[in-house]
């Protein structure tokens, strides 16, 4: 009960708008499950409890979501040209404003599931003092979703380009706990192969990396 009360006083912010341009078409609309990439995301993100979710994404997809819960809040990027980094900018100034903690998840990760998501949380819950952040982590790889304490949300304001936080994760190291994760927490989908890959996963029921 303590860890759903604490995960009802955190925010999500889900990544959504990149331009899918090795996939050649919409990657987050693809058919996944019994629903596509990017409802099946939503699912395990809102089903796990979070006050808030703000999902970034550009108008184009935004147009064919249907029926999105009440706990969802659309933040449209209107320049997904821009790289990863404008989308998690906006959710982060989007945070600022609501405050809190927060999580960081990718809307092209379909594999993720509740469990993986609560999993990290409860890190995230017991982390020991002057930790400040939970990200699951694979040969040196960051996976998602990453929580983090309010500290991060100036830190992750200094970010450009198509790479993310990764770079402001690694200037505080000494803050970060780093887990492990299955297979949801780091395959994103980018390209037809990776496509292919995660239904092929996901009919085998998932695995554990």
């Amino acid at each position: 009960m303590e860890g759903k009360l604490e995960m009802q006083r955190v925010t999500m912010i889900v990544l959504a708008a990149g331009k899918s341009t090795r996939m050649g078409q919409d990657k987050l609309l693809l058919p996944f499950g019994s629903g596509t990439v990017i409802s099946t995301v939503l699912e395990a993100v809102v089903s796990s409890g979070f006050s808030r979710v703000v999902l970034v994404t550009s108008k184009e997809t935004a147009i064919n979501l249907k029926g999105l819960p009440k706990i969802v809040e659309v933040v449209l990027n209107h320049s997904p040209e821009l790289g990863q980094a404008h989308s998690m900018l906006l959710g982060i100034k989007r945070i600022h404003e609501l405050g809190g903690s927060f999580g960081i998840v990718m809307g092209d990760m379909p594999l993720l599931t509740r469990r993986d998501i609560s999993a990290i949380f409860d890190a995230f819950r017991l982390r020991s003092p002057g930790k400040t952040a939970v990200i699951p982590e694979l040969n040196g790889r960051f996976g998602h979703p990453g929580f983090f304490e309010p500290v991060w949300l100036d830190r992750f304001m200094s970010i450009k380009g198509d790479v993310g936080g990764r770079h402001v994760i690694r200037d505080h190291m000494e803050e970060v706990v780093l887990v492990k994760g299955t297979i949801g927490c780091f395959l994103d989908i980018d390209t037809p192969e990776d496509y292919v890959k995660a239904l092929r996963l996901y009919r085998e029921g998932g695995g554990v990396l």
